[in-house]
């Protein structure tokens, strides 16, 4: 399977010289070690396009419950969490994703330099955006605008790493600390990471303090910029919908996780 304009699909043989594919097709060309894939299909990596892979160890910790519930509880956790526990989850996390054909992910997600290590001994691709949210909210050692920024800098020239800054969500930033975001996000040549429009009850309640829906009121302070991605995006209407395509914003849907 391609990703050509066409989408072809081929029969025939796929050359891997060093880490990259040299050739699709018929080859006639001896190789050192041959993979016999009849009856399989070859494609491009998948790609996940949000995710909290160190959370893989906290799988059903909080299930069944609202998205409200589900953050008390798995905050309760991230509080007691050491970095060899995010370590091993990330590792964990990345080892299922290799086995399933995800070869790239985008993260939200403190001490993302653990992380980064997990995913550089799997050796897929993390686009890894450190969570950056008010410092009243945080359990980071810090402010996590500074360690979105530091992170950044330490991991800018990695092969498999690309930093990104993630402002975790409304619920949790001030306009200061997305705007902060977004210029940081604009000054390293990156983009933003962030939930939106999750659940119900965080689109009304975020309404009847602010007067606005979170995408509205994201949209009227020029936070949006082209690039960015906007994890969940299930309860927003048409008018939003335009505004994210007008500000050349993508949406990632989590369709398994938001029918829970």
């Amino acid at each position: 399977m391609t990703q050509d304009a066409n989408r072809q699909i081929l029969r025939g043989d796929v050359l891997i010289e060093g880490d990259r594919v040299a050739q699709v097709g018929k080859v006639d060309r001896k190789a050192d070690d041959i993979l016999d894939a009849s009856g399989c299909i070859v494609m491009p990596g998948l790609i996940n396009c949000h995710a909290h892979v160190s959370m893989a160890l906290m799988r059903s910790v909080a299930d069944d419950v609202k998205l409200e519930g589900f953050l008390e509880r798995t905050f309760a956790v991230d509080s007691k969490r050491t970095a060899e526990d995010v370590g091993i989850g990330a590792s964990l996390g990345c080892l299922e994703m290799a086995r399933t054909g995800t070869t790239t992910f985008l993260d939200i997600y403190y001490d993302q330099d653990v992380i980064a290590k997990s995913v550089e001994e799997i050796g897929i691709r993390g686009y890894l955006g450190w969570a950056v949210l008010d410092e009243q909210f945080t359990t980071q050692e810090g402010a996590p605008i500074k360690n979105c920024e530091k992170f950044i800098r330490d991991h800018k020239e990695r092969r498999l790493i690309t930093p990104v800054v993630a402002p975790q969500g409304v619920y949790v930033c001030s306009d200061e600390t997305l705007m902060s975001s977004k210029e940081l996000a604009a000054k390293t040549n990156t983009f933003c990471h962030f939930h939106l429009s999750e659940t119900r009850y965080e689109v009304y309640e975020y309404q009847k303090g602010k007067g606005k829906r979170p995408c509205d009121h994201l949209a009227d302070i020029g936070f949006f910029s082209k690039g960015d991605v906007a994890a969940h995006g299930v309860w927003l209407t048409i008018n939003e919908i335009r505004k994210l395509a007008k500000a050349g914003v993508s949406v990632a849907h989590c369709p398994t996780s938001n029918m829970k």
